[in-house]
């Protein structure tokens, strides 16, 4: 089969897998939002910077590294080379991972207090941290399917988790609702049960996996030269990650304050917050599932396609990816645009999420295209440049928070994002589109 073939294939797994978790999420809001206040619905949302900020640091770039890696393996069949790959890999992650799980732990109520300005957040946390080995090995291994383009596991394993994770919050809930105890917390215990659940799953598949495909056949790798090609590919990735998940987490910290300011008092603020990030976002990058699968598999794609020299391969995925993520981005916000009220209202029962809801629709074609853009800059070795994107849009969102949103409330946040997003599309489009033509350019030489 093609690459744009196993492309388009792959996409569409991920994206049905993708698009039935985001319905049982959808049907999941919607209990949240009847269970919990909105300003608790808030806290859930304050814990989410600091366990992707913890992600960022356990298995981000060496999930990429290792979808790289065993790309470039498969496509010369050193079946040894993938195995080894992953044990050293999963080992270096979860050692990683246990480290920053105790230190969320030990350190949970300076974090709430100082940080998330929040000390209600401390139980939280601690939950969360228990999730956090369990995330870091499954997002390790899952990279193993994307380099051999193997989508049904993670996108079965996606959907299993959110089934967990649904099921496990209406479970609490119930049980909380007879106590009269409503609070975040059973929403964090559901993200930690699918979390565990799906790294037992995943292990479950790779090891299936590798004895169907003979895994220890082949010829293998230095552990060395393993080990330095982690580092080499995963190192920048992780740095990268690290600094735009520090300047996101500080982004997401930040807005809860400044809308206290525009608002003038804390409990409306971590309404505004929940409202947002809860619901509004959830519903806008809902279509979103289609790119991010593309740029998962689009990596993969690229350097499997540029390690045997076929450039025309590489070229072709990258555009064709590219014309139909713009497609579904422009469409998206016409949808939402136009039909943001009726949303808020049949989704959620909430006239303002409706609201807010039109108005983020004109980030739509600039959000989806931006993950494919840096996924098709990662698999061409572009890791440093990605990194300078992120911080660019970082800090005009940043920008935004700080000094439009106690001014304008939410609408500065949409301004700030809109300006970020536009910036860093069009420096990434041109970049890539030079690339790209310097790659045709080779090929016709």
């Amino acid at each position: 089969m093609s690459v744009k073939r196993e492309l388009i294939k792959g996409t569409l797994i991920l994206t049905a897998a993708g698009f039935a978790a985001r319905l049982l999420g959808f049907f999941n809001r919607v209990y949240l939002a009847n269970l919990i206040s909105n300003a608790e619905l808030g806290r859930y949302q304050l814990i989410f910077p600091i366990f992707m900020f913890c992600m960022a640091v356990s298995c981000a770039g060496i999930q990429v590294a290792v979808s790289k890696m065993v790309a470039a393996y498969h496509g010369t069949g050193k079946k040894k080379a993938i195995r080894q790959t992953i044990k050293s890999a999963g080992i270096m992650s979860l050692i990683v991972a246990l480290l920053i799980s105790g230190c969320v732990i030990a350190f949970s109520e300076p974090i709430s207090r100082w940080i998330l300005k929040d000390i209600s957040c401390r139980e939280y946390l601690v939950i969360m941290a228990i999730a956090i080995p369990f995330a870091a090995v499954h997002t390790c291994v899952g990279g193993y399917f994307y380099g051999i383009r193997h989508t049904a596991v993670p996108a079965v394993t996606q959907l299993l988790e959110q089934v967990v994770r649904v099921v496990t919050i209406y479970l609490l809930g119930a049980m909380m609702y007879q106590k009269g105890k409503m609070d975040a917390s059973v929403a964090v215990w559901g993200l930690a049960a699918g979390e565990i659940f799906s790294c037992f799953l995943t292990w479950i598949c790779y090891r299936f996996s590798i004895r169907s495909q003979n895994g220890g056949s082949g010829s293998g790798e230095p552990i060395r030269k393993i080990l330095r090609q982690l580092w080499q590919y995963g190192g920048l990735l992780t740095a990268n990650r690290v600094s735009v998940t520090l300047l996101q987490s500080t982004e997401m910290i930040l807005m809860p304050v400044m809308l206290a300011k525009y608002y003038g008092d804390t409990e409306s603020a971590l309404s505004v917050f929940g409202i947002v990030t809860g619901i509004v976002l959830p519903v806008i990058l809902f279509p979103n599932t289609v790119t991010n699968a593309m740029a998962s598999l689009l990596l993969p794609a690229v350097a499997e396609a540029e390690e045997v020299h076929d450039y025309r391969a590489v070229s072709g995925a990258i555009k064709k990816s590219l014309e139909y993520c713009l497609l579904l981005g422009l469409f998206s916000g016409l949808v939402f645009g136009g039909c943001g009220n009726q949303i808020g209202s049949l989704l959620f029962n909430d006239i303002e999420a409706g609201g807010y809801i039109q108005s983020f629709a004109i980030l739509c074609p600039l959000m989806y295209i931006q993950s494919l853009l840096a996924g098709a800059l990662n698999g061409l070795g572009k890791m440093n440049e990605t990194l300078l994107h992120h911080v660019i849009a970082s800090g005009i969102r940043l920008f935004g928070v700080v000094v439009m949103m106690p001014k304008m409330g939410i609408y500065g946040y949409i301004a700030g994002v809109f300006w970020a997003n536009a910036a860093v599309t069009v420096i990434a489009a041109v970049r890539l589109y030079q690339i790209v033509g310097r790659i045709s350019s080779a090929k016709r030489d």
